[in-house]
C-alpha cells in the first residue's frame, strides 16, 4: 500500500501535464506497477465495427487521451487503443489487466517494431471461453515479450454497457498480491450483504412481519446485481451462459428498484400519510416489474438508459417522500433518510461513472458498493426501531383496549338485564304471533289450492271448442310444435288432415246458425268415428274446419284415411224437418319428414294447400301436399 502511494507521489507530476499531439511511450518497469496508463493511450472510434487492424494502423487519425481512465459513457462504436511499450528486459514476466469487467469483446494485437505480429487474443464477457487469457473477474492478458525494443499494442473493445478502459500493468508477483488483497476486500463485502440478507430472513420467519421479507427480496435483488457488476456471475454462477448473464444483469437492477421502493412505501406509510406523488412512484416501480418481464425483449442500450432513469426517478421521489414526512423525533425514519442519502449519493456516483459523466477512480468504482453496504445496515436498525416500536404502540393500544372492554362489560351486564326482561316479552308475543301466522298459513294453503283448482279448469277451458267439444286451435297448434319437433328428432314422418265442410254456408243460409252448430257437432262425430283406431288427435281448426293429427303415419295411408272419411261423411246426410241434405267435405292432406331447423307452419301450409285445391276443384274431394325432401324453410 505505502509503495504504491510512493509510485503515485513520483509519478503525479506526469499524470497532470496536458496531453501532447501524441501519447507517450510507456517503459516497462516495475514503478509502472497499478499506474493507470490511459494518458499514455491513444484512440479512434470505428463506426461500424468492420475496420481490420491494417486498416486502423494506416489512420492517422489517433488521437491521445488527457486522462488516466477512458470513459467514454454508453457509447456503442467499436474504439480502438494503441500502446506503445518500451522492453528493456523481455524475460521478465508482465501481466495487463483491464480493470473493467464488464466489457463485451476485446481483440489484443501485440506488434514488434517491424510491423509484425507477433500476438493475438480474443477476450470479454460474451467470449468466456477465450483462450490464452487467465481466468480471472477482469481479464488479464499475459505479455510474451520476445525480444527487447519498441512494442505497440492494439485494442478492439465493444462494450454495451458503458465504453470504459482501464489499462494497468503488473508483475505477475505483485499482481497476485494485490488480487489477493481485492478478492478479501470483496469478499468481505459480500459476506456482509450476506449475513444481514440472512438475518432478516430469519427474522422474517419468526417474527412474520412482510416489511423483513420486503427488505430481504430489495437486499437480494441488489447483491445479485452486485455480483453482475464484479463479474462474479459470469464467472461462477452461470460461466459460458452470456444471454442469461445480460438478462440477468438487467433484470436484477429493475428487480431492485420494484423491491426497494415496495419497501419504502410499505415502511413510510406512504397511502396513510396522503404522498401527493405516491400515484407516480407506484407507477415506477410497476414500470420496473414490466421491465423485468421485457428483458429479454429489451436491448442493451435500451435497457441500459431504462435502468438509469427509473433509478433516478424512483431515488428522488423516494427522497422526496423521506423529507415530506420527516420528523425529528422519528428515529425509524431518521435512519431510513439517511439510509436513502446514501444509496442516492451512490447510485448518483455510479450513474455517472457509466454514462461518462463522471471519471473512473477508486471512489467511482467503489461507490454504490460502500453506500449500498451502508444502507443496508441503516436500514436493518430503522426496521428493527420500527418494528420496536410498533410493538409499544401495540402494547399501549392493547392497554387502552383492555380498559375500554372492561367498561363496556359493566355496561353491556346492565344491558343483558334489560333485555332478558324483554326477551321474556318478546317470547310470549312470539307464540301469539307464531299461532296466528300458523293459522293464516293453513288458509292461504287451502286458498291457494281452489285457486290453483280454478285456475287449471280455466286453462283446460281455453284450449276447448265449446261448441264441439273438441280442442281449439291454440291446443292445435302446440301439438303441432311438439309433433314437429319429435319428428324431426326421430326423422319419422308425420301427417295433418285438414277437412272443411261443403255444405256449412248452404245450412247456414237455409236453416240459421244454429243448423250450422248441429251440422258441425254431426261432422265432428263422424270423424271421431272413423279416426278412433288411427291414433290420431282431432281438433276444431276454423269455423268449419277441422284438423286431425297423425304421427308416423306415410302419405300412402293418410290419404287413404281421408278418402275414408269423406266416404263416411258422404254416407250420413243432415236432417231438418222432412228434409235430408247430403253432406260432403273436402279433405287437405300434408305429409313430410320435418327437419331440425323446419318450422311447423310450413307443415301446416301444405295441408291447407291441399284443401284448398280440393275446394276448388269443386269440393267432395281428396288432395294431397307431400315434398320428397321435407321442409326447411319457413
Amino acid at each position: 500500500m505505502t509503495r504504491n502511494f510512493l509510485r503515485w507521489l513520483l509519478l503525479w507530476p506526469l499524470l497532470v501535464l496536458p496531453a501532447l499531439a501524441a501519447a507517450d511511450m510507456v517503459a516497462l518497469d516495475p514503478s509502472m506497477q497499478g499506474v493507470p496508463l490511459g494518458r499514455f493511450l491513444e484512440y479512434q472510434v470505428d463506426p461500424g465495427g468492420k475496420a481490420s487492424l491494417e486498416q486502423v494502423r494506416a489512420r492517422p487519425d489517433w488521437q491521445p487521451l488527457a486522462v488516466d481512465v477512458p470513459n467514454f459513457g454508453l457509447a456503442m462504436p467499436v474504439h480502438w487503443f494503441r500502446l506503445e511499450l518500451q522492453v528493456a528486459d523481455p524475460n521478465r514476466p508482465w501481466l495487463l489487466e483491464i480493470g473493467y469487467s464488464e466489457v463485451d469483446k476485446l481483440d489484443f494485437y501485440l506488434l514488434d517494431e517491424s510491423g509484425r505480429l507477433l500476438e493475438q487474443r480474443e477476450l470479454g464477457v460474451q467470449r468466456p471461453d477465450a483462450k490464452g487469457s487467465v481466468l480471472h473477474l477482469r481479464p488479464v492478458i499475459p505479455l510474451r515479450l520476445r525480444q527487447p525494443g519498441v512494442m505497440s499494442l492494439y485494442f478492439r473493445v465493444e462494450s454495451s454497457r458503458g465504453m470504459q478502459f482501464p489499462l494497468l500493468l503488473w508483475q505477475q508477483q505483485d499482481f497476485i498480491v494485490q488480487d489477493e488483497m481485492k478478492n478479501l476486500t470483496l469478499g468481505l463485502f459480500f459476506g456482509m450483504l450476506v449475513v444481514l440478507l440472512l438475518y432478516n430472513f430469519f427474522l422474517f420467519a419468526v417474527l412474520r412481519h412482510r416489511l423483513y421479507l420486503e427488505f430481504a427480496l430489495f437486499m437480494a435483488a441488489l447483491i445479485l446485481f452486485h455480483c453482475q457488476l464484479r463479474g462474479i456471475s459470469l464467472r461462477f454462477f452461470w460461466p459460458g451462459q452470456i444471454q442469461l448473464n445480460a438478462s440477468v444483469w438487467l433484470g436484477s437492477g429493475l428487480l431492485s428498484i420494484f423491491c426497494g421502493v415496495l419497501f419504502a412505501d410499505h415502511f413510510l406509510h406512504l397511502e396513510q400519510r396522503g404522498f401527493p406523488l405516491l400515484k407516480l412512484l407506484r407507477l415506477t416501480r410497476w414500470l420496473a416489474l414490466l421491465g423485468v418481464f421485457m428483458v429479454p425483449w429489451l436491448g442493451t442500450e435500451l435497457g441500459v438508459y431504462g435502468l438509469v432513469l427509473l433509478t433516478l426517478a424512483a431515488t428522488l421521489m423516494l427522497m422526496i417522500s423521506v423529507f415530506y414526512h420527516y420528523q425529528t423525533d422519528n428515529r425509524p425514519v431518521q435512519l431510513f433518510a439517511m439510509g436513502w442519502v446514501v444509496l442516492v449519493a451512490g447510485v448518483l456516483i455510479l450513474a455517472g461513472n457509466r454514462t461518462g459523466l463522471l471519471p473512473v477512480n477508486l471512489l467511482t468504482e467503489h461507490a454504490v458498493s460502500l453506500a449500498t453496504l451502508a444502507q443496508f445496515m441503516l436500514f436493518s436498525m430503522a426496521l428493527s426501531h420500527r418494528v420496536n416500536h410498533e410493538k409499544a404502540l401495540s402494547l399501549q393500544r392493547g392497554a387502552q383496549r383492555l380498559a375500554a372492554l372492561q367498561e363496556e362489560c359493566a355496561l353491556q351486564s346492565q344491558q343483558l338485564r334489560a333485555a332478558e326482561m324483554q326477551r321474556n316479552a318478546d317470547s310470549m308475543a312470539l307464540q301469539l304471533q307464531t299461532a296466528t301466522n300458523e293459522r293464516l298459513a293453513r288458509e292461504i294453503d287451502d286458498s291457494g289450492a281452489a285457486l290453483e283448482q280454478a285456475s287449471q279448469r280455466l286453462r283446460e277451458l281455453s284450449r276447448m271448442d265449446p261448441l264441439t267439444g273438441l280442442y281449439n286451435r291454440n291446443h292445435c297448434n302446440e301439438r303441432l310444435r311438439e309433433e314437429f319437433e319429435r319428428s324431426a328428432r326421430a326423422g319419422q314422418p308425420a301427417s295433418l288432415i285438414l277437412v272443411s265442410v261443403d255444405q256449412f254456408a248452404q245450412v247456414c243460409e237455409r236453416w240459421g246458425v244454429r243448423a250450422g252448430d248441429q251440422l258441425l257437432r254431426m261432422v265432428a262425430e263422424w270423424i271421431q268415428a272413423v279416426t278412433q283406431h288411427h291414433c290420431a288427435s282431432l281438433f276444431q281448426f276454423e269455423e268449419k274446419v277441422f284438423a286431425v293429427l297423425l304421427p308416423g303415419m306415410s302419405v300412402d295411408r293418410t290419404s287413404a284415411l281421408a278418402e275414408t272419411i269423406r266416404a263416411a261423411i258422404g254416407q250420413q246426410p243432415f236432417v231438418q224437418g222432412s228434409i235430408a241434405l247430403p253432406v260432403t267435405v273436402s279433405a287437405g292432406v300434408g305429409t313430410l319428414v320435418p327437419q331440425p331447423f323446419g318450422r311447423p307452419e310450413s307443415w301446416v301450409r301444405l295441408a291447407q294447400q291441399a284443401l284448398n285445391r280440393a275446394r276448388q276443384q269443386g269440393g267432395d274431394r281428396v288432395c294431397v301436399e307431400a315434398p320428397s325432401a321435407g321442409v326447411a324453410h319457413g
